[in-house]
C-alpha cells in the first residue's frame, strides 16, 4: 500500500481506477480503460485480469478466455487466473471445465471463499458428494477466519510475502494470538528459511489449537528439517492415529543433497608442526544422504552417510593442485537409535524418559594412510 509520500505509478493509478469502475458496475468504461491500458502494458498481471473480468461482465466470454490464456503464459501461478476461468465456464454452463479451473485456483490459493462456494455447488450438481462435503468444510473454515487473515493468506499464496507479513503482523498486534495467523507467519518464515522462528511460531499456534491437523503436520515437517527427529516422530504419532494409512505420515524421511564448496584459503593439520597451517585454495565436492524411521513404538532410528572429495586448487609448498587434503574424511557414516516413553503427567505436562545410542565410522585421506576407523 502506498503512502502519501510515495509516488504512485500511472499504471497502478489506472488499475485502481478500473477497479473502482467495476465496483460501480460501470462495465463499459471499465472495459474500454482496461483494453487501452493493455495496449501499453500487455504482460501486466493486474491489467490482464481486469481486462478478462470486464470482458466476462460484458458477456464477451470467449474474449475473456483468450485474455486468460495470455495471462497464463505470463503468470501461470496466479490463482485469480483460474478462478476467473472457472467463472467463464460457469457462464458457458460447462461444469466439468469450471470444476477443473476452480480446483486449480484453490490448489494455488486455498483462501478463496467464493471459489470454494462455487465448487460446493458444482460438486452437488455433478453428484460428487465427498468432494462437496470437502468444499463445504473449506467454506466453513474460511468463515471462521478473520478477513485480514484470509487476505494475508491469499497474498502469501500469490507470492507477495512482504504484503502478507505486514497485514498478519498488524493483525496479531491488534487482536492478539491466533492459530491461523501464527501458522501463516510461520509459513512465511519457512519460505525465507528461518526455521527456528517457524518452529517457535508453530509451537505457539499448537498451544492455541492442539487438534489442528495441518498445523501439527507443518510443525513436524519443520522439526524434521531442523533434524529434531525424535520430536518430529512424537508429533506425527497423533496424526498416524487419526489416519494410519496416510502415506505422508508413514513414509520414511529421507533426504539427499549435493554440495560444492570453494575456499580461497584454508587450514589443514600439518603432522610435522602438529598444528593447523594455512594452505592455498581448496575445493570440496560431495553428497550427503540421511533417513529416519520408526521401527517400533517409541523407537526412532536415523542413519546418514556423507562422501566428500576435498582437494587443493593450487600448488604451493608441499601442497599440490588436485591432491587430496590430508586428514579430511572422505566417507563418514553414522547410525543412531533413540527410545522415549511417557512415565507420568506432571502439572498437565508429560514427563518422559529417553535413552539413545549412536556410532560413527569414517574413511579419510591420510587417516593412517587411508585406513577406515570407527568408534574406539
Amino acid at each position: 500500500m502506498s503512502t502519501s509520500n510515495e509516488p504512485v505509478s500511472p499504471v497502478l493509478a489506472e488499475v485502481e481506477r478500473i477497479r473502482a469502475l467495476l465496483r460501480e458496475q460501470d462495465i463499459e468504461n471499465a472495459l474500454t480503460a482496461a483494453r487501452d491500458l493493455f495496449r501499453e502494458v500487455p504482460e501486466n498481471r493486474d491489467v490482464l485480469y481486469l481486462k478478462a473480468l470486464a470482458e466476462r461482465h460484458s458477456r464477451l466470454t470467449q474474449d475473456a478466455l483468450a485474455t486468460l490464456e495470455l495471462m497464463q503464459r505470463h503468470h501461470p501461478k496466479s490463482s485469480l487466473l483460474y478462478q476467473e476461468r472457472g467463472h467463464c465456464y460457469v457462464a458457458l454452463k460447462d461444469a466439468r471445465k469450471a470444476i477443473e479451473a476452480y480446483e486449480q485456483a484453490v490448489r494455488i490459493n486455498p483462501a478463496l471463499p467464493a471459489t470454494w462456494s462455487m465448487l460446493e455447488g458444482l460438486y452437488k450438481m455433478v453428484r460428487q458428494d465427498a468432494h462437496r462435503a470437502m468444499a463445504a468444510e473449506h467454506v466453513a473454515r474460511l468463515q471462521t477466519m478473520h478477513a485480514d487473515v484470509v487476505k494475508a493468506t491469499g497474498l502469501f499464496c500469490e507470492g507477495d510475502l512482504l504484503s502478507a507479513e505486514k497485514i498478519i503482523r498488524a493483525f496479531l498486534i491488534a487482536h492478539g494470538e491466533d492459530a491461523e495467523a501464527l501458522r501463516l507467519l510461520a509459513r512465511i518464515a519457512i519460505s525465507r528459511e528461518v526455521l527456528d522462528e517457524a518452529e517457535l511460531l508453530l509451537e505457539a499456534a499448537l498451544v492455541l489449537s492442539p487438534d489442528y491437523v495441518e498445523l501439527r503436520r507443518d510443525y513436524a515437517c519443520v522439526l524434521l528439517d531442523r533434524h529434531k527427529y525424535v520430536e518430529a516422530i512424537r508429533e506425527l504419532e497423533p496424526l498416524l492415529a487419526l489416519d494410519p494409512r496416510n502415506r505422508d505420515y508413514r513414509t520414511l524421511r529421507a533426504t539427499a543433497a549435493v554440495f560444492r564448496t570453494l575456499l580461497s584459503d584454508d587450514l589443514v593439520f600439518d603432522q610435522a608442526t602438529a598444528r593447523n597451517e594455512h594452505v592455498p585454495g581448496t575445493a570440496r565436492t560431495g553428497v550427503a544422504f540421511e533417513m529416519v524411521a520408526e521401527p517400533a513404538s517409541g523407537f526412532v532410528s536415523s542413519a546418514s552417510i556423507t562422501w566428500t572429495r576435498a582437494v587443493f586448487r593450487a600448488s604451493e609448498g608441499a601442497s599440490v593442485e588436485g591432491a587430496l587434503l590430508p586428514y579430511a574424511p572422505q566417507l563418514v557414516g553414522r547410525v543412531d537409535l533413540a527410545y522415549s516413553r511417557t512415565i507420568t503427567d506432571v502439572w498437565r505436562r508429560s514427563l518422559e524418559a529417553r535413552v539413545g545410542a549412536g556410532g560413527s565410522a569414517q574413511c579419510g585421506s591420510r587417516l593412517h594412510e587411508g585406513a577406515c576407523r570407527g568408534p574406539p
